[in-house]
């Protein structure tokens, strides 16, 4: 459709107008692409270093066996109606398990546990590169 809304074809200087149009915004993006040239290459060396990375962990997975025993189900405990415990029983390894969240364990104790643990656990994204 032409500017004035017929369905005629378009008149040569319209297509030259276009193919101008058209040539200038893609000079601008190669001008654009050139002057990111090293954003471009690193942006593009990550995609590829990630797409190896899957590639090669679906070629090459972990053994099952890997994961067997990673997760030992907690210690059984039975609770009256007011949850208070009545009977418990070790886990399959020996271990007396029990679930406790942050709000019932001192702050002291956790503070403790991350100083031994992880002192630069409110200041990593979760892999500390500094270790």
């Amino acid at each position: 459709m032409t500017q004035n809304g017929t369905d005629a074809a378009p008149t040569a200087p319209e297509n030259a107008r276009v193919r101008a149009k058209a040539i200038t915004v893609f000079s601008a993006a190669i001008q654009l692409i050139n002057s990111n040239k090293k954003w471009l290459n690193r942006f593009l060396g990550i995609v590829f270093s990630l797409c190896i990375l899957i590639i090669l962990d679906r070629a090459f997975p972990l053994p099952a066996a890997a994961f067997q025993g990673a997760h030992t189900p907690g210690t059984l405990v039975v609770l009256a109606d007011d949850g208070t415990p009545l009977r418990t029983w070790a886990s399959a390894d020996g271990a007396l398990r029990h679930p406790v969240t942050p709000e019932a364990v001192s702050p002291l104790y956790l503070q403790a546990l991350l100083n031994y643990e992880d002192r630069w656990f409110d200041w990593h994204p979760g892999i500390n590169p500094m270790a």
